[in-house]
């Protein structure tokens, strides 16, 4: 995954790990705005669809831990699909 935001930018994942820890809800402005930003990437990348997402999704339920190899969890996970989704329904 040499090309994918994951790897040049973990610090993404951290700050929402760390919004996540510290209890913020997915609609919370500083949560809103970094889901904005992770949408907007990840809506750049052209071949992402619901299927690809759907692939996705199944493939690190099965193999957990290389998801936690960039820093991700279900439950962070569903943390960014749920600001994302606030995103989406605010525009």
């Amino acid at each position: 995954m040499e090309g994918s935001s994951q790897h040049r930018n973990p610090k993404f994942l951290s700050e929402f790990r760390r919004l996540y820890e510290k209890g913020m809800a997915p609609h919370e402005d500083e949560v809103r705005i970094l889901a904005k930003i992770w949408s907007e990437k990840m809506s750049s990348w052209v071949h992402i669809n619901e299927e690809f997402i759907h692939s996705a999704e199944q493939y690190y339920a099965e193999y957990p831990d290389d998801a936690l190899s960039y820093g991700m969890d279900g439950e962070l996970y569903n943390f960014i699909k749920q600001a994302v989704g606030v995103i989406t329904t605010d525009a």
